[in-house]
């Protein structure tokens, strides 16, 4: 069998293939931004993980941020005087 007499085989079962699609100029198709949020959503979906709330991500970063904040505060506050009488050379003590 050569490819020609083949081909003139396949054609048939090709033709009838190509009249059940339906025309690609028709057809409603979605952006590709879409597809890909649709496919790591459901990629996500399949593997267990949940989706996560947007809020989460803000309650993190002012977390971080009070926790900087906390961390400031206490170190100025160690290094503040506390009262403490001045150091000074002279013989005279300091009574308070």
């Amino acid at each position: 069998m050569t490819a020609a007499s083949m081909l003139r085989a396949v054609e048939p079962a090709r033709d009838a293939l190509l009249d059940r699609l339906p025309d690609p100029s028709q057809m409603d198709l979605p952006s590709l931004g879409l597809l890909g949020r649709r496919a790591d959503e459901t990629v996500d979906r399949w593997r267990g993980r949940p989706r996560r709330p947007g809020w989460l991500l803000l309650l993190g970063g002012a977390v971080i941020v009070g926790l900087a904040i906390a961390a400031a505060s206490m170190a100025m506050s160690w290094s503040r005087n506390r009262g403490e009488p001045p150091t000074t050379t002279s013989s005279r003590a300091w009574t308070g």
